[in-house]
């Protein structure tokens, strides 16, 4: 074989027009212009897309104009992109096709998904019409497999045994790729395509490099396993834990690579978070805010997206503060693309389990607002809230992807039945749809899948 090269990214989200702003929705065009454009100047023979290419299952046309755009260079060049679907652009349960099957048909695309025979996954060589999951490229073999959900180790685990290798003209193995959107050692015992290491390890000698998408962040795992992160930031938070962002351009030479990672450039996120204790009234606290925007030189940034973490004891109701104004005022002076002030005064740390709201993740601070729902209404049942609580995540999670009900009842039959006398039901709905939005401008909508990374 040839050396050959290609390019892996994940988790595009094309579409996301974050906290309703039309020029984040072309940020996140733009961030996958620099794939289109590494590509192009590299002269790769493929490009990899590890899933969630849209940001939606249900996109809009603008959405679609805007793909195509993009990928009408790598058509006209001859570099095929090889994608699957992630959790966010998986056609619904209902549907038979997603806006990736669309961009497959068009040519756009190579979609590999895995096609199911007597209940098990077929490892069927791709066709554009009929599908399938293998694909050979550039005398590579890919195997593609999008996203599993609950069912991803134990598909992992049939596939494993099933797996043979393809063998060339001297009969010789080709190098493999394992295209897959799923998280490694996270997200484990939430359904949301988290999967132990130990079940990967069963593909060694069969499969030479694990394209991941799912999770936003960088992750590597013995020179073998990669996950190259969001090309944005889909959500705060991810900048929050200074996550990297990126993807990656790899040479292949028989059975040997080389991997090179290629940073991002997502729009410049700045937290600060202020503590305001002693501040004996709003204008104090302005002031004080408004040192440390001083300090931290935000004014120099080219229109960042900035939040603001208001905590602290203060002698005052905060309420008090006036968080539409300021926000409105810093967004002004800063000339900031976008400006979030929140105000945690006088909400102590120990309400979260002992660490600091401001620094945690919104599906940690979901998990905590459920559990604490739980143990205020239904005291007796505090023994049982992590079970209810992942059970009511896992309810949420499955009406948003339209899947079907018989599953969810027979877990919720069963949970039921170890419970003291009382009707869950209408809690648990409740809770589902209610759980509420932690950053001002990303509702239940831009969050629904924050969890899974989204």
């Amino acid at each position: 074989m040839a050396k050959v090269s290609f390019i892996h990214a994940s988790d595009i989200h094309l579409g996301h027009r974050q906290f309703n702003l039309e020029q984040r929705f072309r940020d996140f065009g733009l961030a996958f212009k620099q794939v289109v454009d590494t590509a192009l100047a590299r002269k790769v023979d493929f490009v990899l897309i590890g899933g969630d290419f849209f940001h939606k299952r249900a996109i809009d046309a603008e959405t679609l104009r805007q793909a195509m755009e993009l990928l009408t260079p790598l058509k006209e060049a001859g570099i095929p992109v090889v994608a699957i679907e992630g959790n966010h652009d998986k056609a619904f349960y209902q549907e038979k096709s997603s806006w990736l099957n669309l961009l497959n048909a068009l040519g756009y695309i190579k979609l590999l998904k895995p096609v199911y025979r007597e209940g098990k996954v077929a490892l069927a060589e791709w066709d554009r019409e009929e599908g399938g999951c293998i694909l050979e490229e550039q005398g590579m073999r890919i195997i593609g497999l999008g996203y599993l959900g609950a069912t991803t180790a134990q598909r992992l685990e049939e596939i494993a045994s099933e797996l043979t290798f393809w063998a060339g003209d001297k009969g010789e193995k080709p190098f493999t790729v394992l295209l897959l959107h799923a998280a490694v050692d996270r997200l484990l015992g939430q359904d949301l395509g988290g999967v132990k290491k130990e079940i990967l390890d069963s593909y060694r000698g069969q499969v030479d490099y694990i394209a991941l998408g799912h999770i936003h962040a960088r992750q590597e795992i013995d020179d073998w396993v990669y996950n190259p992160g969001s090309l944005e930031n889909c959500h705060i938070d991810e900048a929050k834990e200074g996550r990297e962002k990126g993807f990656y351009y790899v040479t292949v030479n028989g059975l040997e690579k080389k991997v090179e990672y290629i940073p991002a450039s997502p729009r410049r996120v700045c937290i600060l978070p202020i503590d305001i204790t002693g501040s004996a009234n709003p204008a104090e606290v302005r002031e004080k805010i408004w040192q440390e925007l001083r300090k931290a030189e935000v004014e120099k940034l080219d229109e960042p997206i900035l939040q603001i973490v208001l905590k602290g004891e203060i002698e005052f109701s905060s309420l008090a503060i006036d968080v539409a104004a300021l926000t409105k005022e810093i967004r002004e002076g800063t000339q900031s693309l976008y400006v979030e002030v929140q105000n945690h005064a006088n909400l102590p740390a120990e309400n979260m389990e002992g660490k600091d709201r401001s620094m945690m993740t919104r599906a940690e601070i979901e998990r905590q607002v459920l559990k604490q729902l739980v143990g205020r209404q239904h005291p007796a049942y505090r023994h049982f809230a992590d079970e209810l609580v992942s059970l009511v995540i896992k309810v949420k999670e499955a009406s948003l992807n339209g899947e079907p009900a018989r599953e969810l009842i027979a877990e919720i039959e069963k949970l039921a039945c170890e419970l003291p006398e009382e009707d869950l039901s209408a809690d648990m709905v409740a809770a589902a749809g209610g759980i509420p939005a932690v950053e001002g401008g990303e509702g239940v909508e831009d969050s629904e899948n924050q969890a899974a990374e989204h």
